[in-house]
């Protein structure tokens, strides 16, 4: 026998007049954003190669002040993008920077970055209707 409690329609009346218009989300509003929040992450998606490329340039002139301040930013906006492996792997670069006389580790480092960031692929359209 089932004993799962079962509303009456007058028990749900009676909640629906205690609610109020506040108690529920404006769907609008989520809706816009959630349209932010994945132009944003198509955004970091597209900039990505590019700010891999000046990464790896600065390191091969060993400006490591451009190498941290690019890799800082990389950790950051893939925290902000949900992309938590590329972000994880730029914050291990900037362990590395903080040891001296570290070029190597901070090579290594910087190339396990981009096999992270290889991996992050941008939806296809079907999956993704952002306009």
């Amino acid at each position: 026998m089932d004993r799962t409690p079962r509303l009456t329609f007058d028990a749900i009346l009676a909640i629906q007049s205690t609610m109020n218009k506040h108690d529920l989300p404006d769907i609008a509003c989520l809706s816009g954003r959630i349209e932010a929040d994945n132009k944003r992450v198509l955004r970091y998606l597209d900039r990505l190669p590019q700010r891999v490329d000046s990464l790896v340039e600065a390191l091969q002139q060993t400006d490591l002040d451009e190498v941290r301040r690019l890799s800082e930013y990389l950790a950051d906006a893939s925290d902000d993008a949900g992309c938590d492996t590329v972000s994880y792997r730029a914050e291990r670069v900037c362990e590395e920077l903080k040891k001296p006389n570290n070029l190597r580790g901070v090579k290594r480092s910087v190339v396990r970055l981009i096999g992270a960031c290889g991996s992050v692929r941008r939806p296809k359209k079907s999956d993704a209707k952002v306009q």
